[in-house]
């Protein structure tokens, strides 16, 4: 008998999942033995997926069942680092309450204020996360 693929399952991966929001299918997938810090081709985890895309329902799960949050991909960043970087201010905002470092670094020196500071993303407005870690680093 063949042994099912770790990763995915009917076509989803625990990353899709994050990027499409689907906590209903990133619980089935984890419930079925998927490594919750599984990484991508960059080194992310499904929590980094989710912050990127602002997947507050698959974060709170998946931070809610044991998931790094301060997971660091293949540049050191962090999953806040790809919050602040894509103005994703609800996933921000999410990981900040659950204890995320507000001060740490990637390779480059780069804080997650740094990223949200220096946003190249036309569509992303970075102001709102912006003033979030500025709040929280004046605290």
């Amino acid at each position: 008998m063949q042994k099912p693929d770790e990763t995915e399952i009917d076509g989803w991966n625990l990353h899709r999942a994050a990027t499409e929001n689907r906590a209903d299918i990133a619980k089935s997938l984890i419930d079925s033995g998927v490594d919750i810090e599984a990484r991508d081709t960059e080194g992310c985890t499904a929590l980094h997926a989710a912050a990127w895309d602002n997947s507050l329902d698959v974060a709170r799960l998946i931070v809610e069942l044991g998931a790094d949050i301060e997971a660091r991909d293949h540049d050191a960043e962090t999953p806040l680092h790809m919050a602040a970087w894509k103005n994703s201010i609800e996933v921000a905002s999410f990981l900040v309450e659950s204890g995320a470092n507000t001060d740490a670094t990637d390779e480059s020196g780069r804080t997650p204020l740094d990223r949200a500071s220096a946003n190249n993303y036309p569509y992303a407005r970075s102001e709102d996360v912006e003033r979030l870690l500025a709040k929280l680093r004046s605290q």
